[in-house]
């Protein structure tokens, strides 16, 4: 079983593209990630988005 499998639970939504320093916005790393496109800010803000949408 692969870790990406064994780690799903729920509405599944697919994988992050950065480490966990960059997942929580780790001081001294801003700005979206150059390989990966990642960031943290628009990560977070679709998440609170979809929750209001949903009346949480």
């Amino acid at each position: 079983m692969s870790m990406v499998t064994s780690a799903k639970w729920g509405n599944f939504r697919g994988c992050i593209p950065a480490d966990h320093l960059r997942e929580v916005g780790q001081p001294g790393l801003s700005g979206p990630r150059s390989s990966t496109g990642f960031d943290h800010l628009s990560f977070y803000r679709s998440i609170a988005f979809d929750l209001a949408s949903q009346g949480f």
